[in-house]
């Protein structure tokens, strides 16, 4: 096998063959050294959860004392029995029914709407002009950034001094 060098191109066909079939050995080698991991994982984690229950049979079985198992009632029996007739009770009459009571709930009156009337220069004209309301004045308080929320986180923890 002539020796290469670093970097330089393999272009003989039986060379890049026979690599190709190492590549694809490594490649299913490690696939099944993955897999074996997987499986000794899921071993190992099944054998905990039944070490684990285990544990928890044994606790329940010392804790609680083992009571006779009530076997369910066989279909031949309950299909035996007659049904329990329902019994009303006494102080509710057939012939009547309870009395109910309405309540009237009074309604909310819509808002009305206000609507500012621009009077023109011609008094027999009045147009009646749906205008927006006006905005408030802009003071100093506005324009002041709000307080950060570490300044809140103080106030809250330190109060005012």
């Amino acid at each position: 096998m002539p020796a290469f060098k670093k970097g330089e191109a393999i272009t003989d066909p039986v060379i890049l063959e026979r690599l190709s079939k190492a590549r694809e050995k490594a490649v299913a080698t490690r696939k099944a050294k993955a897999q074996a991991k997987k499986d000794e994982k899921l071993v190992t984690q099944i054998e905990e959860k039944k070490k684990r229950q285990a544990t928890q049979d044994k606790l329940k079985e010392l804790i609680e004392p083992e009571e006779p198992k009530e076997e369910p009632p066989k279909y031949d029996d309950v299909v035996k029995e007659e049904p329990k007739p329902i019994k009303k009770s006494p102080t509710v009459e057939d012939d009547e029914e309870p009395e109910v009571e309405y309540i009237k709930v009074p309604k909310k009156k819509p808002k009305k709407k206000i609507v500012y009337v621009e009077e023109s220069d011609d008094e027999e004209e009045v147009r009646h002009v749906r205008k927006n309301k006006p905005k408030p004045f802009i003071t100093e308080e506005h324009l002041q950034e709000p307080p950060s929320h570490l300044d809140i986180m103080y106030q809250r923890y330190y109060g005012n001094r």
